[in-house]
């Protein structure tokens, strides 16, 4: 590793940590845009959105996570980011990609539902409140208005983490998927032997291959 002061990072999950070790960079995806920390970096709060992070070792090498919405921290040379899910970039694969995303649509859909009715409730509400007077109508109308932002919110989290998670977006970054002949998706060299015929999907189009050489 390069001769730098190093920055001790963490990248951790609900289930978990993701990443722990030494740095000499860590780029996350803030909600305003991507943030890039070093060490003896000031103190920094802030919101992540979904997106890439890349854990930057030294020497070239470089670590990327595909990571969802969360917050990110620095202190002196330490730093933190807080994700609700974080999956390595070799380890991504179709499956558990189209997996997720029927998971985000279905909660987006239940909050789209449930977003209406609080529409619909908040109307009838407020047209009873005008028809009697109802002098805690200011009151009522301020409750109601935060409540849905609060729903909108949470539905535009929830998008953004629908749209980051499909798989087209992530093989729009440049990533591809490698299957064997099997349809199998391949995640080490060793599955594969040389003269093996491989199926290469890329986010536009599907690429054939054979197997010329192997490093391990």
């Amino acid at each position: 590793m390069a001769d730098h002061p190093l920055l001790s990072v963490s990248v951790v999950t609900p289930e978990g940590a993701a990443f722990e070790g030494a740095a000499e960079m860590l780029i996350v995806p803030g909600a305003a845009g991507e943030i890039g920390v070093l060490a003896r970096h000031a103190p920094l709060v802030a919101m992540l959105k979904a997106g890439s992070t890349r854990v930057h070792l030294g020497d070239g090498e470089v670590r990327e996570f595909a990571t969802g919405p969360g917050f990110f921290q620095v202190l002196e040379d330490r730093a933190i980011a807080l994700v609700d899910d974080a999956v390595a970039a070799g380890e991504i694969d179709d499956e558990r990609a189209r997996r997720q995303l029927e998971e985000a649509e279905a909660t987006k859909a239940g909050l789209e539902t449930l977003l209406e009715q609080e529409r619909n409730r908040s109307e009838k509400s407020l047209m009873v409140m005008q028809s009697n007077g109802d002098e805690r109508l200011d009151a009522n109308v301020r409750g109601m208005d935060t409540l849905l932002s609060e729903r909108e919110a949470r539905l535009a989290q929830v998008t953004a983490i629908l749209t980051e998670r499909s798989p087209l977006t992530i093989l729009n970054r440049g990533y591809s998927i490698t299957r064997d002949a099997s349809g199998r998706i391949l995640h080490d060299a060793a599955q594969v032997s040389v003269g093996d015929d491989v199926a290469i999907h890329l986010a536009r189009g599907e690429l054939g291959a054979t197997i010329r050489n192997k490093k391990l």
